[in-house]
């Protein structure tokens, strides 16, 4: 970024011109974004919309609404749109991108001027702008998901006992586990180990599904610790483990940026969650494919094979036919771990079913 001689640059400006340098060595690598046909003029931003709906009033695929950032429009950043805008789509050398007609803020402080201004105190409530994609669903598996390598937490220690004898753990309760080298104030996620995950076509195993139950911290040390759950995502019971807390999770507020994935796509659905037997949009799913393959923000489409029972010209007896691969939907890679992934289905044109395979957009 060249300087002249007496301009100034601030932090904000040095940012926004790095996403835009990273936005734009992104989009030389996607495909050229495609416009619907019907779309409308002007739109006005909700507040449950994310980047990804609004391009879906827009684009043929909205995963490629970083190419609708600009240099130089009002619109620069991601992080400029906020609810109550209303933002339109300009064309200009052929290349689309957002701009504003009015902000939420303008048209505030007009309908203010028509009303007689009282003294008195108002709050507002801060506004956030917009997310790539819908945080509530994903937020829970930063917090209450993790996959390991299997028989991680085998030696981890557990839960011995619950004050008073109880039964089940629940926040504010007392319970007692021993863990060596710990400090009065130390922190842990409480674990129960879930699923194994096995790689539908090679059998090899890809991980363990975890379920992070709550987070404690030790309150007396001694030849048995003596803890306190400060909070819980479901009942706690003697023989959960233990394993410390190295992360503050809630204060974790990812933001993603889709993209071509930059290795092989291709893979499998490996498992859905809350015990259901399909998925569907906004819904997480586990696939296969690792740090190795996968990078956050990789796009994904989702396909399924199926085959037709058909009559041989020769003999007339029924052999099967597999037919051509089917897109039924789409998914961006959130979160990576070793051997797999975990990803948000952002849509879903058929139900989605585990071992669906996965491969370019």
């Amino acid at each position: 970024m060249a300087i002249k001689e007496g301009q100034s640059v601030t932090l904000k400006s040095m940012v926004i011109w790095g996403w835009l340098t990273i936005g734009i060595s992104q989009a030389l690598a996607n495909p050229q974004v495609t416009l619907l046909a019907e779309r409308p003029a002007t739109y006005t931003v909700q507040a449950n919309d994310t980047l990804w709906s609004i391009a879906e009033h827009f684009l043929v695929a909205p995963w490629q609404w970083p190419q609708l950032f600009k240099r130089g429009s009002q619109l620069t950043s991601p992080h400029d749109i906020y609810p109550g805008d209303v933002i339109q789509l300009v064309t200009s050398d052929s290349t689309p991108y957002w701009d504003i007609v009015s902000r939420a803020s303008q048209v505030e402080a007009k309908s203010l001027r028509r009303e007689k201004i009282q003294p008195q105190i108002r709050v507002l409530p801060a506004k956030k702008p917009i997310p790539s994609i819908p945080m509530e669903v994903i937020r829970p598996f930063f917090s209450q998901h993790q996959i390991i390598t299997s028989g991680a937490l085998d030696k981890a220690p557990e839960v011995l006992a619950i004050d008073e004898e109880h039964l089940l753990l629940g926040p504010g309760m007392r319970f007692y586990s021993q863990q060596p080298n710990v400090a009065v104030g130390d922190r842990f996620t409480l674990q129960r180990p879930g699923t194994q995950l096995i790689a539908p076509h090679s059998q090899t195993q890809l991980g363990q599904l975890v379920e992070i139950l709550g987070h404690a911290t030790v309150q007396q040390v001694g030849p048995v610790n003596s803890l306190i759950l400060n909070q819980s995502y479901q009942e706690i019971k003697v023989g959960d483990k233990l394993v410390p807390l190295k992360v503050n999770l809630a204060d974790f507020d990812p933001y993603f940026t889709p993209q071509l994935p930059q290795t092989d796509p291709h893979g499998q659905v490996l498992t859905l969650f809350n015990d259901l037997a399909q998925a569907s949009q906004y819904q997480v799913v586990a696939l296969t494919g690792g740090k190795v393959q996968r990078q956050i923000g990789d796009v994904l489409g989702i396909y399924q094979l199926n085959s037709v029972a058909l009559p041989t010209a020769q003999n007339k007896q029924q052999s099967q036919v597999i037919l051509p691969k089917l897109k039924v939907g789409t998914m961006m890679v959130f979160q990576v771990f070793e051997h797999s992934s975990l990803a948000l289905v952002t849509q879903a044109l058929r139900t989605i079913y585990l071992h669906d395979e996965v491969g370019s957009p």
